[in-house]
């Protein structure tokens, strides 16, 4: 089928992004639109936000006394972008709009909008978390000097509303998709068995994220240490980068004092082309989070054929439908018992991931494309509208 053409065809995007190593579901979204623009025409100049060169190593040296990640901080939250030329500029994540006040503004101007957890969270954890969620609140400020808005989910889109002024048009919804030709059910190379020291004789549950508070990994190990009353055999893979050092010393240190130093193994940086692999290997995902904008591991899980205990909560249902079994987050006993009945339960696991690779079928990356690519449309008639009705007033 011939895939439909449109005025912005073989313009030139600018898509902002924070060129962060490992794979995010950030990274995957703003790759994913790179290489959907570029087969339908389009040029992409990718801006990167990370700091490098000196800077980058003067950067790293001076936050080292204070345990300050300075690198990660101002790639999420640049003071300052320098525009290349471009027909349209796209701002990947909503943090990145910290930078429109000083930096001169370019029109047409679309920024996407994961979620806005951190921002709205009631009792941040520490002076990290309070700095992370000033920054936050002062970059969606900032979303009112964009052409338009995109957001991951409904569910987004209503905390967007809820939470900035503007015209409820400027916020458009493009989910999220998956690659189904590498997420998919599939069997697991000895190799890659052998490389990640994974064994027949165990059981594994897979969580993909970071550790930040909202993920709620300590009641993940509360209930990983119920599981392995009955079955000792589970192992759970925490795949993913850390938050931050304290966050992640403060689970090591629940690990052991619920005795589960070997029950918990930590990959924080797993090559793309590896990942799909890692949920093949696992029997199911466990994402219980106070708040997800999209939840892009619990379909990555569900195209891999394998059944999903997520949050009841955010996001999550938009994303997992009747596909998932959902757990209240505060009740790490509820998460546990969700595992357990899994794990005994071959014909509901069987049927689960049957009905997660239908439902996963309904998101691609090619439909987030040609969404986006409407977004541009809209944004490029607007910003020609604003121009005529400025030029007329002068």
């Amino acid at each position: 089928m011939a895939r439909r053409t449109h005025p912005v065809d073989r313009l030139r995007i600018c898509l902002v992004t924070r060129d962060e190593p490992g794979a995010t579901g950030t990274s995957r979204y703003a790759d994913r639109l790179a290489v959907g623009l570029q087969d339908r025409g389009c040029r992409v100049d990718r801006l990167a936000t990370r700091p490098s060169g000196p800077l980058a190593r003067v950067l790293e040296l001076a936050g080292k006394p204070a345990h300050l990640d300075a690198i990660t901080f101002l790639s999420t939250y640049p003071p300052a972008l320098r525009w290349p030329p471009a027909d349209i500029y796209h701002l990947t994540t909503h943090t990145f709009a910290s930078a429109l006040p000083i930096s001169r503004r370019r029109r047409p101007l679309v920024a996407t909008v994961h979620d806005i957890g951190l921002a709205t969270e009631p009792n941040p954890e520490g002076l990290r978390q309070h700095v992370h969620r000033a920054a936050d609140r002062f970059a969606l400020r900032q979303l009112k000097r964009t052409t338009s808005l995109i957001a991951v989910s409904e569910w987004t889109k209503k905390a967007v509303m809820d939470t900035i002024s503007g015209p409820r048009k400027r916020v458009a919804v493009t989910h999220l998709g998956v690659d189904h030709s590498r997420y998919r059910p599939q069997p697991v190379p000895p190799e890659f068995m052998n490389r990640y020291g994974f064994r027949d004789d165990q059981r594994y549950v897979i969580y993909v994220g970071s550790d930040e508070p909202r993920k709620n990994l300590s009641n993940v190990w509360r209930a990983l240490g119920v599981v392995r009353r009955r079955f000792p055999e589970v192992i759970l893979l925490k795949v993913g980068r850390g938050y931050d050092p304290s966050a992640r010393d403060a689970l090591k240190q629940l690990a052991s004092e619920l005795g589960l130093q070997q029950a918990i193994r930590y990959f924080d940086e797993v090559a793309e082309s590896d990942l799909p692999l890692f949920y093949a290997a696992a029997d199911l995902l466990v994402m219980p989070s106070l708040y997800e904008g999209f939840g892009l591991p619990a379909l990555e899980a569900m195209a891999s054929g394998i059944p999903v205990v997520v949050s009841d909560r955010a996001a999550l249902p938009e994303v997992v439908g009747d596909s998932g079994i959902y757990i209240d987050p505060s009740d790490f006993a509820g998460i546990a018992r969700a595992i357990m009945e899994l794990l005994d339960d071959r014909a509901l696991t069987m049927r689960l991931g049957d009905q997660g690779r239908a439902r996963s079928r309904l998101f691609t990356w090619d439909a987030m494309v040609d969404r986006t690519i409407d977004v541009y449309r809209l944004s490029i008639d607007l910003d020609r509208r604003h121009r005529r009705i400025g030029a007329a007033s002068r």
